[in-house]
């Protein structure tokens, strides 16, 4: 962040889900930090260099390098997991957090989603996966406009003329 490293080792799936998965997730990832990593970054926010803002987006970037997308998108496909039905399926196709990178179990749990959707439910999905909240104005990829409609138009409630 702002030229400075910080390293997590690695962690599978069901490290970084005892994580995401609390309220408080953006200060809890940052304690993943390998011991060198997380000293500086200490020093940092006790230096007064890192308030909130500077933590959410540390925390937010590391959620999107080990995700292998953005991390609103991670965050939401974790919320899925709290679905009863939706765990067991993802369970049942015998993906185990366990021994899964966290972007691979990710993965599973969209396949499982969309599983059986046709092309409007699909792309509800993808639509309620993909545009970013408000707070990440500015940090997703440009899209084109035809994509975004597209995807607004499978949104429920939504009706064209």
């Amino acid at each position: 962040m702002d030229g400075i490293s910080y390293t997590i080792p690695h962690l599978c799936a069901g490290g970084w889900l005892s994580v995401i998965s609390r309220p408080d997730w953006t200060a809890r990832v940052l304690q993943l930090a390998d011991p060198d990593s997380y000293e500086s970054f200490l020093q940092r926010a006790e230096a007064g260099e890192y308030g909130q803002a500077e933590i959410n987006r540390l925390a937010r970037s590391v959620l999107s390098e080990a995700s292998g997308r953005t991390w609103w998108e991670a965050e939401r496909l974790i919320a899925q997991l709290r679905h009863d039905p939706l765990l067991g399926a993802v369970l049942s196709t015998g993906a185990d957090p366990s021994r899964l990178t966290l972007a691979a179990f990710l993965s599973v749990i969209y396949a499982v989603l969309v599983r059986g959707a046709d092309h409007r439910a699909r792309t509800q999905i993808e639509a309620e996966l993909t545009i970013p909240p408000p707070e990440a104005a500015g940090e997703g990829p440009e899209e084109d406009m035809s994509a975004m409609v597209s995807r607004m138009r499978a949104m429920p409630g939504v009706s064209t003329g």
